[in-house]
């Protein structure tokens, strides 16, 4: 049975995963589109995350991306690097934006960040009018 949150079926996710070389150029010779990694919406706010491993660089146009959408206050933006094996990664830095700040980071750590920002996001939505 599958989990709410979960990837249902790895091999379906793995087979709707598109090659987009075809449109090599159609942006000028740099550009290819890039995927989001995580992304939660609640009570129109939004939780985007880019997800790496060690020793992997964030790519100048995802940081581009990144830091435009830190920009509004409707999005929440991170970066989580850390060891990814079998699916699951287990963190060890992250990185908030428009901050740039590095904090080291693990599951524990990370579940508390992602609650918080839900908890603030969900407070928002039921807040009364004053």
């Amino acid at each position: 049975m599958a989990i709410p949150g979960n990837i249902r079926s790895w091999q379906s996710a793995l087979d709707s995963r598109c090659h987009w070389g075809w449109l090599r150029g159609a942006f000028g010779p740099t550009i290819t589109p890039m995927d989001v990694d995580f992304i939660i919406e609640r009570c129109g706010h939004f939780l985007v995350g880019e997800i790496k491993r060690r020793r992997e660089d964030i790519t100048q146009g995802q940081m581009i991306l990144l830091r435009a959408l830190s920009a509004s206050p409707a999005f929440t933006i991170f970066a989580l690097i850390g060891d990814i094996d079998e699916h699951e990664i287990w963190p060890s830095e992250l990185l908030l934006l428009p901050k740039d700040t590095w904090q080291p980071t693990d599951r524990p750590a990370f579940f508390r960040f992602c609650n918080d920002w839900f908890k603030r996001v969900d407070g928002v939505w039921h807040k009364e009018p004053t």
